[in-house]
C-alpha cells in the first residue's frame, strides 16, 4: 500500500492498532502524509513496521 499525499487521522480501534494495520503487505508513507490521532496507536502494533507512521 502506498499513501501519497494522504491523511489518517481520527480512526478507533478495540485493539492495535487503530490507524493502520499491516499484516502481510508494504507500507510507504510519503512526505507530506500524515498518519495522527488514531487510537489506541497509529501504526505500533501492526505485522508489518510501518515506517514514517508519526507525523
Amino acid at each position: 500500500m502506498a499513501l501519497y499525499r494522504s491523511k489518517v487521522t481520527h480512526n478507533a480501534s478495540t485493539v492495535q492498532p487503530g490507524g493502520i494495520f499491516a499484516s502481510h503487505a508494504q507500507v510507504k508513507i510519503d512526505d507530506e502524509s500524515v498518519v495522527v490521532e488514531n487510537e489506541p496507536t497509529n501504526c505500533a502494533g501492526s505485522q508489518v513496521p510501518v515506517a514514517h507512521c508519526f507525523r
